[in-house]
């Protein structure tokens, strides 16, 4: 905020980088009004998604200075070449005392935003042979593992924060992700998926599931009041690992339109 008052009182032309953004259409006029005077004045707008744009639009950034480019935390080296065989994973999980015979994995923060504890109770349909492996930290964790034990969900489990090699090293080995936010900004946890060949599923309440997954293809999108279960089934029986992969956007994708966008531009 310091450098952009810096930049708006000395006009110096400069672009405006976000990487995800949610409009708040319940906020103040006051907050409002920050937010446009910060968001509003650069010379260029660098985006990752349409549906982000809004958020641009809505505080004041013309939509002609609007440039869309892929967002990722991925190289190309990151992007799996082969699936690791239903063996492979259930040796791996198995040495982590992980018990199934499919994996789902979701890495998130224990946080409500993140509508974790909708994805556990869900998880009380499903069949024990299907393993789901929240990783993170936060401070819904006491109410996760005490609806875990409450309920007897021996097929539920939780590790810690991880680092970005290791979270990588459990993408490989699992066969599905979910990622269900009340709201999330962008979501680049499922393009990582995406690159590990992993089937998602998303909902429409994360800026990437509209931009990254085209329902059916590379995985699935819930819409609004849809069942989360119908959709957890779809994925026992779905191998999206070829469409998965071909999908995901890495940083050198990223790179290569940033350099055409200012060399256009400058």
């Amino acid at each position: 905020m310091l450098a952009l008052r810096y930049l708006k009182r000395n006009n110096i032309p400069y672009a405006f980088y976000i990487n995800g953004g949610i409009v708040a259409h319940k906020e103040s006029k006051l907050y409002k009004k920050i937010k446009t005077y910060f968001i509003s004045g650069a010379r260029y707008y660098f985006s990752p998604a349409l549906k982000a744009n809004e958020y641009l639009e809505y505080y004041g950034a013309p939509k002609e200075l609007i440039f869309n480019y892929p967002y990722s935390t991925v190289y190309e080296k990151d992007i799996v070449e082969t699936a690791k065989s239903p063996e492979q994973k259930q040796s791996y999980w198995d040495k982590l005392k992980v018990k199934g015979e499919n994996f789902t994995i979701c890495i998130t923060s224990f946080i409500k935003r993140k509508n974790n504890l909708s994805l556990i109770k869900a998880w009380k349909k499903v069949d024990k042979k299907h393993a789901l492996i929240l990783v993170g930290e936060g401070k819904e964790e006491k109410l996760y593992r005490h609806y875990i034990k409450e309920h007897e969900l021996q097929n539920v489990f939780m590790l810690p924060f991880a680092p970005k090699n290791q979270v990588f090293e459990y993408l490989s080995y699992s066969d599905n992700a979910i990622y269900i936010s009340n709201y999330d900004i962008y979501g680049h946890v499922i393009n990582e998926a995406l690159a590990h060949g992993l089937n998602v599923l998303t909902n429409t309440n994360m800026v990437a599931a509209h931009y990254a997954i085209k329902n059916g293809e590379n995985g699935f999108v819930m819409q609004k009041g849809e069942n989360i279960n119908d959709y957890i089934n779809k994925l026992f029986v779905s191998n999206f690992f070829d469409h998965a992969r071909e999908s995901a956007v890495t940083i050198e994708d990223s790179i290569d339109v940033h350099l055409k966008i200012l060399g256009e531009k400058l």
